[in-house]
């Protein structure tokens, strides 16, 4: 019997390899029982081909993944992997394909060592590639910073993300940055990206004091001892980006499994 995975890619003809469909829908049915008829009606009409098409290589580098690492498959409930393998079949950028294998990997993963959820593909849907890889150095960043602050630590994940470009053995007026252009367009993006990340639950901002002025200290500590009024203490602070436990945990989900 023909699986609803198969029937799609014989009517595809060339655009599908048939061996490649025929290996990716017993994978999806060995983790999930039916989800290849399930798929029929996900990829029903010709246009959805192209869907299709984005799916076979995510699925079986999934398994490719798993066999790699002597892993066994278990069964994933229906509501992680329909929304999954609906959401994965939309993206096309090779990058983020892996990132949908990887998770599709871990779901299967019969040592249930890194939990899937349903809100991981909402989350990873939304994601752009430079998105992706920014929030990834980030992590790094901020687990072993290797900079005097977490603004810096922020430009050089964006450095490596391709979000900001700079004058590579010198910094100078803009941190860095070639040009006060460059400044400008790698700050929009640094930004752009942060507020995505915050919209998806994977950073928030959080306020942390950013200055104390020595000379308002002195200034108090000497109008107490004078027993002049007390005045106000200016504090500067600033929203400072970072990590939710959501996107520690989104992040292991969408890393390679290991043995």
């Amino acid at each position: 019997m023909i699986s609803g995975a198969e029937g799609l890619a014989l009517r595809a003809g060339n655009e599908i390899s048939h061996t490649a469909a025929k290996r990716a829908s017993a994978f999806l049915e060995s983790v999930s029982k039916g989800v290849g008829e399930a798929l029929g009606g996900v990829f029903a009409d010709k246009l959805n081909f192209r869907r299709f098409r984005n799916l076979i290589p995510i699925v079986l580098e999934a398994k490719r993944l798993l066999a790699e690492n002597g892993l066994t498959v278990h069964e994933i409930p229906l509501k992680v992997i329909h929304p999954l393998l609906e959401a994965a079949s939309l993206e096309e950028d090779p990058d983020l394909q892996e990132l949908w294998a990887n998770l599709l990997a871990n779901a299967a993963d019969s040592r249930q060592q890194v939990t899937v959820t349903t809100q991981y593909a909402s989350i990873l849907r939304e994601l752009k590639p430079s998105d992706a890889r920014f929030f990834q150095y980030y992590v790094e960043e901020y687990k072993e910073p290797k900079t005097g602050s977490h603004r810096e630590a922020t430009t050089a994940a964006a450095y490596r993300a391709g979000l900001a470009r700079r004058q590579v053995g010198t910094v100078g007026r803009w941190m860095g940055y070639e040009s006060e252009e460059a400044m400008r367009d790698g700050e929009k993006n640094i930004a752009l990206a942060i507020d995505t990340l915050c919209r998806v639950g994977l950073m928030q901002k959080i306020s942390q004091v950013e200055a104390i002025d020595s000379r308002q200290i002195a200034e108090l500590v000497e109008r107490l001892v004078k027993g002049n009024a007390i005045g106000t203490l200016k504090i500067d602070t600033e929203l400072t980006p970072g990590p939710t436990q959501l996107g520690v945990a989104f992040l292991e989900a969408v890393q390679a499994p290991t043995p």
